[in-house]
């Protein structure tokens, strides 16, 4: 892939979101027969099994050079329950509900399914149910599974899913959710249902070298918490015509919470050494160079340069700043689209003042990751100012390449950083990045 210096946008493939709910009792897993439906009045009904998974569970191969790895962030590892309903060939809605699965009772509430829907524990769900059909007739089957925790969208029509963004905490996995919408007849005994994620996600990183450099300048800092604005996200989507409404668009906050490095450690940091890297942290990983065979991503770097002079990457693991899912406003998953403004805000761990990075025109998609990557720097190692490559938008020179300013002294600062990114001009990198399918762009192409 051709490279380019400075504001590189590159195409590769993002991701997808939730609901809210209201229940009572669980059922064991397994199949269930139920009633044949009041309006099924036929003498051709056939038993068929309906079994759901996600796309990411479904994915034999992930983690082969996919393009981004976020850990068990973005797995679906919180989504517990599962809410479908049946319609006829024109959409409209039939009554397939059991008596089993009108409410679900999980994580201490009581969820209670929408007229004609079934709700039931996610591990019933991929075990299966069996219903009958009229194997003269066509049917649609719409469904979404999210986690319980959260009650941010309201599914109670599946034909009009409403996402609400009010008290929305920024870097909350709880968040993830997945839908599907089929067409089938009585002809099949069983039907597999991969659900995937109708959002965007939006990610956050910086190179150690610049997460660093911030801590070492005049009044810096280490951030530990983030915080996102941004404008133009959707608010409605018709799960059963997979299409996402443009109507009613919002801007929207995720408000401050811990930051995604630590998504798996107990308890944040407290000192500076494990705040710049702690083990057990998870890093935001990203293949840039995507004619490389390696399925290993070039290590965390806390020292510049973190590129060489020709360009070349020398780290693809990134402190993990910030991470949101957004319903983005485009018809179908085939299509593409940009967010008007975005805003993340780094909060620090010892009250020092916020820092804010902004963007326009972000490029987002469904069941797509956009990731936003700052730190990515050559200095030039000869000429104070770096006029050498990389040009004299390079802050800093001096003589040695890991520490431009004074290579003896590692905890000195290079020059001219005013604030986390901008230490690097704000040269910064944005990655789409499909799911599942790193030999893909962000129009479905494959990549040569």
């Amino acid at each position: 892939m051709k490279k380019q210096m400075k504001n590189k946008i590159f195409h590769g493939l993002a991701a997808f979101m939730l609901l809210p709910l209201m229940g009572a009792c669980s059922q064991d897993a397994g199949e269930v027969m139920p009633q044949q439906p009041a309006d099924q009045e036929s003498t051709e009904l056939v038993p068929v099994t309906l079994r759901f998974a996600t796309e990411v569970a479904d994915m034999s191969t992930r983690g082969e050079l996919d393009g981004t790895e976020t850990g068990s962030i973005g797995e679906g590892g919180m989504v517990d329950l599962l809410v479908f309903a049946i319609y006829d060939s024109e959409g409209t809605l039939l009554n397939y509900q059991v008596d089993g699965y009108k409410s679900l009772t999980i994580n201490g509430r009581t969820i209670q399914a929408g007229t004609g829907q079934n709700i039931m524990k996610w591990e019933d769900a991929e075990n299966g149910i069996t219903l009958d059909f009229d194997l003269r007739k066509t049917y649609q089957i719409a469904a979404w599974a999210q986690s319980s925790k959260c009650n941010a969208y309201n599914t109670q029509d599946l034909r009009n899913v409403t996402v609400s963004y009010a008290g929305a905490v920024n870097n909350d996995e709880s968040r993830d959710a997945f839908c599907k919408s089929l067409t089938f007849d009585g002809n099949v005994n069983e039907l597999k249902v991969i659900l995937r994620r109708p959002f965007a996600q939006i990610n956050v990183g910086t190179t150690g070298a610049d997460y660093k450099n911030n801590r070492l300048i005049p009044g810096g800092t280490y951030y530990d918490k983030s915080t996102v604005t941004l404008s133009g996200v959707a608010t409605k989507m018709n799960v059963l015509t997979d299409v996402i409404s443009s109507e009613g668009l919002v801007e929207a906050t995720f408000s401050s919470a811990t930051i995604p490095a630590y998504y798996n450690i107990s308890s944040v940091p407290t000192d500076d050494d494990k705040l710049l890297q702690t083990e057990g942290e998870q890093f935001l990983q990203i293949h840039l160079e995507t004619d490389s065979d390696s399925e290993d991503f070039l290590e965390y770097k806390t020292s510049y340069p973190t590129k060489d002079e020709n360009g070349a990457y020398l780290t693809e693991e990134f402190k993990y700043l910030s991470m949101c899912y957004v319903l983005v406003p485009t018809a179908t998953q085939e299509n593409n689209t940009v967010l008007p403004n975005f805003k993340v805000t780094f909060h620090s761990y010892n009250n020092r003042e916020d820092n804010s990075v902004a963007l326009t025109n972000l490029p987002v998609r469904r069941n797509y990751r956009t990731n936003i990557l700052g730190g990515l720097y050559y200095t030039d190692s000869n000429t104070p100012g770096g006029d050498g490559p990389g040009g004299g938008d390079n802050p800093g020179g001096g003589d040695g390449p890991d520490n431009p300013d004074d290579p003896d002294n590692p905890d000195e600062p290079i020059d001219d950083p005013t604030s986390l990114f901008n230490s690097v001009s704000l040269q910064l990198e944005i990655k789409c990045d499909y799911f599942n399918n790193y030999n893909r762009d962000i129009n479905g192409e494959e990549i040569k």
